[in-house]
């Protein structure tokens, strides 16, 4: 276990302590009725009158595509607040923001994990500050169009990995049809394994192409073994075709740019025999294909130092499996209202991990275990601000910023109301406490 995956759980402050930062003439506490309108995306006053903008006024929003790094570009958003902050506050310094992918990449690298998808901005960030981020506008310079004047081939980071990843789902979705089936034809419905199932024993939990059907030990019968043997068949037959797809595809994206070093052609077949039913390895996969990184001295660092301070919602009762079976929405309110009480030039978004389904299921959402993924939609996200509901004043809401890009779909459930150009969305304070694990602050060490 690397030291960020050790990062001390520090008590959040007392909120007096928090908004000591702004000075005496600040306030001195946040109340549980407090809802004063904040927007750390706009440009306003502080707590003393003057003209500022916010910490995330000059933030890129992001677009995560195909891939599960919601936590690597929330990370890489509070890091350029923190960058802007301190010294880089140029516009060329706003258009050199920092790669999510990149970083999310290097980071599961580093630490030998086998999955890019999934992860904690209480883990990210504190690697970020050490070692430093890749500009996304320098790393889409590596795809050099050789007809630079048709858009069609326009070609980025992000759309880069995203093609790559959509062509892995297909299989690993195909894959899983045809498991079921197969289950669907050696045992009856009742001893077929349930999204309940899984979330009662997440150890044996389906991730990506799992093969094993589930019974104690000692009990696995013949049925079991041919149902077992049909499905590693079936396995192998998706790895190596979704490998041989992989490689062509990736030959195929490229085949109209020039590119640099950075990127490399080379066939996944060998790999994919390697990867066991509970392991296959998209961070290595990327790195067989041409992970995109840029060297030492180009990356982006910050001047200052920040400690990432972490809180997690949830009260010390457990369940059967150890997991948490209450979390406090009282609590996320007062950790995300001592920050923005700072007020504006002073306050930094709040990184929170959550469960997304709050966002289709709007103020109907009910509290969600963690753990079961089915259900809660584990996502990681930033708030950014907060104001009274137009249309009920006296509910509060806070102001998520995404990372599904700009523009609004029908991911958003009529009771919110989404900010399309910004990549954002206001929800109701009360059911983001629901939805709410834990949260990351960055707190100034010194500037």
């Amino acid at each position: 276990m690397s030291k960020y995956r050790k990062i001390r759980e520090i008590a959040i402050w007392t909120l007096t302590a928090l908004s000591c930062v702004v000075g005496t003439g600040a306030l001195s506490s946040a109340r549980a009725d407090d809802c004063s309108p904040i927007r750390l995306d706009e440009a306003g006053k502080d707590l003393y009158g003057r003209p500022v903008e916010g910490t995330m006024m000059h933030v890129e929003v992001r677009d995560q595509h195909q891939i599960g790094s919601c936590y690597a570009q929330a990370s890489a958003q509070m890091y350029d607040a923190w960058r802007f902050r301190h010294g880089e506050n140029s516009p060329s310094d706003y258009a050199n923001f920092s790669s999510g992918f990149e970083v999310g990449q290097r980071f599961k690298t580093d630490e030998n994990d086998t999955d890019i998808n999934g992860g904690f901005i209480k883990e990210l960030l504190p690697y970020l500050l050490d070692q430093g981020t890749c500009s996304e506008a320098q790393l889409n310079d590596l795809f050099e169009p050789k007809y630079r004047v048709d858009p069609r081939y326009r070609l980025d980071v992000n759309t880069y990995a995203s093609e790559i990843m959509r062509r892995f789902n297909r299989y690993r979705d195909e894959f899983h049809k045809e498991r079921d089936a197969i289950y669907a034809k050696y045992f009856p419905k009742e001893k077929r394994p349930t999204p309940s199932f899984w979330a009662a024993n997440p150890v044996l939990a389906p991730m990506l192409f799992v093969t094993l059907h589930y019974l104690p030990i000692g009990q696995v019968d013949e049925t079991t073994r041919k149902a077992n043997a049909e499905i590693a068949a079936a396995r192998d037959r998706y790895l190596k075709a979704g490998a041989d797809e992989l490689s062509s595809t990736h030959r195929d994206i490229l085949r109209d740019h020039d590119f640099y070093r950075h990127i490399k052609y080379g066939s996944l077949v060998t790999e994919a025999k390697s990867w066991t039913a509970n392991e296959v390895n998209t961070v290595k996969m990327f790195d067989l294909i041409g992970v995109i990184k840029c060297d030492d001295k180009d990356r982006l660092r910050t001047r200052g130092r920040f400690e990432v301070v972490t809180k997690s919602t949830y009260e010390k009762s457990k369940d059967l499996f150890g997991i948490p079976s209450k979390y406090r929405g009282d609590k996320m309110r007062a950790i995300l209202d001592g920050e923005l009480n700072k007020g504006l030039g002073a306050a930094y978004p709040i990184g929170i991990n959550y469960c997304s389904s709050v966002f289709g299921e709007g103020r109907a959402f009910t509290q969600k275990k963690w753990i079961n993924n089915d259900e809660c939609h584990r996502h990681a996200s930033l708030v950014i601000g907060r104001r009274r509901d137009p249309k009920a004043p006296s509910r509060c809401q806070y102001l998520i910023r995404n990372s599904w890009g700009r523009g609004c779909d029908s991911s958003y459930h009529s009771d919110w109301e989404c900010d399309g150009p910004k990549g954002s969305v206001w929800i109701d304070a009360d059911a983001l406490g629901r939805a709410t694990h834990d949260l990351a602050l960055m707190r100034t060490i010194y500037d």
